[in-house]
């Protein structure tokens, strides 16, 4: 039978730091919502001590799989790694983000310019129970997080057609990727404080950040009608790019920035400004920003603000938001700054990205508010990729006749990033 994470005041006094004799009072647990496929719940729960009449809410998310006959079944053991990675993230990377500090700053004699801070929520404590022998059908570990409560600061609702919440998002995921490039050269300021991004647990999180990558999305690679088969046929080759290219081309990606992982807030200086945070980082890894960027435009923007920005304005926007926070970091030297900002660049990797999510949704189902245009956006790349490729190939192949290799050399000459 598998055992149950019990919210003891004793645990509360040690994960939260109050002293032994410290009179808590726990109430009862609300929930809020409950995860994906029936593999948890997330509730809150409300922490009074008596001893200095103080409260505290907590978020609860307890992380219990079901048993399944198919535990081996690429869709599960994807959900079981997901909170692995999870779990990795708050313990080793989360207190990263939290520090809230430039490196070398005090002493680097830089006058840094201003950097945005992506907040997320603070883990106070992260447990894993492995799953009991003898239990009847395969389950796997179970879970426990107890983290800050984020809804008193973030309690607004999202309006997708509200400019100023897509700003905010946009400007957090600028914020947080810009802090986990990593790249062969280093600046003379991070050279001296020895920043190389090293504390990155890397091999915890995933190789390929984002749900929907390839590896583990094959068999909705399966499911994709004839109509869409140009996006089976060329899935291999984009994947293979999108993993290929110089250590500047990547950073660590939410992987799953929708609405629902984003809650939004007021500044608190005027009350004008909106701010956000994010939660769930189950499919963090390795990646182009633009993922996060792709998903977000296609599920949680309306088709309105999208016409409003543009996408070209959009990766703008996002570029000069990344460049200012990684200039202000410091870690990077400004040639590698330079290429990542570019705006050839992160064009591409949108495209890429945006061809990439397509051929998920394909297999799996279209949905967002701007699927449409994603998918009329990523059949005209390529198209036009097919195009350059049978022109300099002086082929008379259809696009349905393109095999992989074909795919293969149409995307690396196209993107030659």
């Amino acid at each position: 039978m598998k055992r149950q994470f019990e919210i003891t005041p004793d645990l509360i006094r040690q994960t939260l730091g109050y002293d032994a004799k410290d009179k808590i009072k726990l109430s009862k647990e609300r929930t809020i919502t409950t995860l994906w496929a029936g593999y948890g719940t997330v509730s809150r729960l409300t922490v009074s001590s008596l001893s200095n009449h103080v409260k505290q809410v907590l978020v609860i998310k307890r992380v219990v799989p079901p048993s399944k006959d198919d535990f081996d079944s690429i869709g599960n053991q994807r959900k079981l790694k997901s909170y692995m990675v999870e779990a990795a993230f708050y313990k080793e990377i989360a207190p990263i983000l939290l520090c809230n500090k430039i490196m070398g700053e005090e002493d680097s004699g830089v006058t840094a310019s201003p950097v945005s801070f992506p907040t997320i929520a603070r883990p106070y404590s992260i447990q894993m129970l492995e799953e009991e022998e003898g239990h009847a059908g395969g389950a796997g570990p179970s879970f426990c997080f107890i983290l800050s409560d984020l809804s008193e600061r973030y309690n607004q609702s999202y309006r997708s057609s509200d400019v100023g919440q897509v700003k905010a998002a946009i400007k957090w995921l600028a914020a947080f990727h810009s802090r986990f490039y990593r790249c062969h050269t280093m600046s003379k300021r991070n050279k001296k404080n020895g920043h190389n991004n090293t504390t990155i647990p890397w091999d915890k999180i995933w190789a390929e950040g984002g749900y929907w990558h390839l590896k583990t999305r094959l068999e909705e690679l399966d499911q994709i009608p004839a109509s869409h088969q140009i996006f089976q046929s060329c899935a291999f080759a984009i994947d293979e790019r999108m993993n290929d290219g110089p250590p500047s081309s990547f950073t660590l990606i939410h992987g799953d920035f929708k609405s629902e992982n984003v809650l939004f807030g007021k500044d608190d200086n005027d009350g004008r400004n909106w701010i956000c945070s994010a939660v769930d980082f189950q499919y963090c890894g390795r990646g182009y920003g633009a993922k996060d960027l792709v998903m977000f435009v296609v599920s949680s923007v309306s088709t309105k603000v999208f016409e409003e920005l543009s996408e070209e304005g959009i990766l703008c926007m996002y570029a000069e938001e990344l460049k200012k926070n990684l200039v202000s970091l410091g870690h990077l030297s400004l040639q590698d700054i330079d290429h990542i900002v570019d705006r050839d660049v992160l064009k591409m990797q949108y495209e890429l990205a945006l061809i990439d999510y397509v051929r998920f949704m394909a297999g799996w189902g279209f949905w967002g508010y701007n699927s449409r245009y994603a998918e009329q956006r990523a059949t005209e790349a390529l198209t036009q990729m097919y195009k350059n490729w049978s022109q300099k190939q002086g082929t008379n192949k259809s696009i349905k006749e393109l095999s992989q290799e074909d795919w293969k050399e149409a995307v690396y000459e196209s993107y030659p990033m």
